[in-house]
């Protein structure tokens, strides 16, 4: 028999389980404006917007800065 939790009790499916890596989320205790980082350069660029790599003016902080794309927008709205 396969390793694993057992699916149903009625037919012989198995799934396979594995370890849940735990992932840390740093969320931001206050929100800056734009002003207060220094953007450094590119690192990305989709539809809807280009990613920079920045850093904060006063502590040096390494951030990435998004800057959204509002030309194709229709009320708000990203026209697709």
């Amino acid at each position: 028999k396969p390793c694993g939790k057992r699916l149903a009790e009625e037919n012989d499916s198995y799934i396979q389980t594995r370890p849940i890596k735990e992932r840390k989320v740093f969320v931001p205790m206050v929100l800056n404006d734009v002003d207060v980082y220094k953007k450094q350069r590119q690192v990305g660029q989709g539809t809807y917007g280009s990613v920079f790599v920045g850093a904060h003016k006063k502590s040096g902080e390494v951030v990435a800065l998004k800057r959204i794309n509002t030309e194709q927008e229709e009320n708000g709205f990203p026209i697709t």
